[in-house]
């Protein structure tokens, strides 16, 4: 699955930082909207329409699931075909994007049955959502938030702290979402910039893959008979900026520069890495604020 982490770097503000991982290659499309008359900067997966990002308000979306299955395909290599059609809980949230307020998009996303763990972050705010179906009556829906001091870090996995029950409890999947967090949490304590950040979720395990925060398992399956989830993809929002930038690792992306920063736009969009990129126009330069 994946991690989200968000923190607040002197002069930053929040910013929020997700490996995305899958056992499977997905193709990225970063897509604007102006539907509503309101400017939204977002990853779109082109198999299951899973999306999150960032709106013109400067209010950030980043989920991770916790060992449920959204945003999963069945067998994690072919869709299925309602789930080519679209993620629920990626609609979610670009419908909470389309608020101007923090407030409004946390009520949003709860009013919508979000799940998982969910950061919503602004400059100045960070609050997280923990939620859940509860698995005896999948009609019933719970969830906790919890807003974090600009002296906090938020990071999160596939386990649930607020709601102790939710995400994976036993075996390697645990064990991965407690190794996964702890690494991370420990590093972003001593980064003071988002590209200090980035390198606090770039870390590897040579000995058991699955348990490094980027995960780059070249196995074609685990003991279990399981296919070994990888990181397919690094993003970066810093709300600020109104800025989304995308580092794909094991991903193919598609984009149009001239599409997505125009002079007139709200958001802007930054490759980090040009690896596997299967349509590209104007190949920008890293911001060097991201370096600083």
């Amino acid at each position: 699955m994946c991690i989200i982490s968000v923190k607040y770097p002197k002069n930053r503000g929040w910013v929020g930082i997700k490996n995305r991982d899958r056992a499977y290659q997905p193709v990225v499309h970063i897509k604007k909207s102006f539907r509503g008359g309101n400017e939204r900067l977002l990853l779109w997966d082109d198999g299951t329409k899973w999306t999150e990002g960032v709106n013109e308000f400067g209010i950030a979306v980043l989920s991770s699931a916790a060992g449920g299955p959204k945003d999963m395909k069945k067998d994690e290599k072919i869709p299925s075909d309602l789930e080519q059609k679209h993620s629920r809980d990626g609609r979610k949230i670009r419908k909470a994007l389309h608020e101007k307020t923090l407030d409004k998009v946390v009520k949003v996303l709860l009013d919508e049955g979000i799940v998982g763990n969910t950061a919503v972050f602004s400059e100045s705010e960070c609050v997280l959502i923990e939620a859940v179906k509860v698995q005896l009556d999948k009609s019933e829906y719970k969830s906790e938030t919890r807003s974090f001091g600009k002296n906090e870090i938020l990071v999160r996995t596939n386990h649930g702290l607020l709601i102790p029950t939710m995400g994976y409890q036993v075996g390697m999947a645990r064990r991965s979402s407690e190794l996964r967090r702890d690494i991370v949490l420990k590093n972003l304590e001593k980064a003071s910039s988002p590209k200090s950040m980035l390198d606090s979720m770039s870390i590897t395990n040579k000995e058991e893959p699955q348990y490094g925060p980027l995960r780059n398992d070249k196995r074609k399956a685990l003991e279990d008979g399981s296919i070994p989830l990888r990181t397919t993809g690094q993003l970066l929002i810093i709300p600020k900026e109104r800025s989304l930038h995308y580092k794909p690792i094991m991903s193919k992306v598609e984009f149009d520069l001239n599409k997505l920063n125009s002079e007139d736009h709200k958001t802007r969009f930054e490759v980090i890495s040009k690896n596997n990129l299967i349509e590209l126009r104007n190949i920008p330069t890293f911001l060097e604020y991201i370096y600083s």
